[in-house]
């Protein structure tokens, strides 16, 4: 397995990780900033990074930004695949083919073994 595929098929997950401990990394910055309104446990966290809050809360907003951005965009790409594939007539889904074919090229594997089985269900070749 190549590093693209692992990517790919993983995006998600990785996002959503990184939103949490971007938010974890956020936290600690906002309580180094205000250290006498931090909980004890927090505190002494803050006390051993020493001035390195700072650099949590920076990187901690970036990792909110951009796994929050990317987490919410993969979320709307599976919602509109979804909308798309479950389609009762076959000429509402043949429009919508390269709509879907668009939509997998950001998706895991796994909906493109969806797509293929709806296809072979309306006896459509692609």
């Amino acid at each position: 397995m190549d590093l693209k595929h692992i990517w790919r098929e993983h995006f998600y997950l990785l996002m959503l990780v990184t939103l949490v401990v971007g938010i974890f990394l956020f936290v600690i910055g906002i309580f180094g900033l205000v250290q006498d309104y931090a909980p004890p446990g927090i505190d002494t966290l803050i006390d051993r990074i020493g001035y390195w809050y700072f650099w949590c809360l920076i990187f901690g907003f970036f990792a909110v930004a951009g796994g929050g951005f990317y987490y919410n965009d993969g979320r709307k790409k599976i919602k509109q695949f979804e909308e798309l594939i479950d389609s009762n007539s076959k000429a509402k889904f043949i429009r919508s083919c390269a709509e879907i074919e668009k939509t997998l090229w950001h998706l895991p594997s796994s909906y493109s073994v969806r797509y293929q089985e709806k296809c072979k269900e309306y006896k459509i070749k692609r």
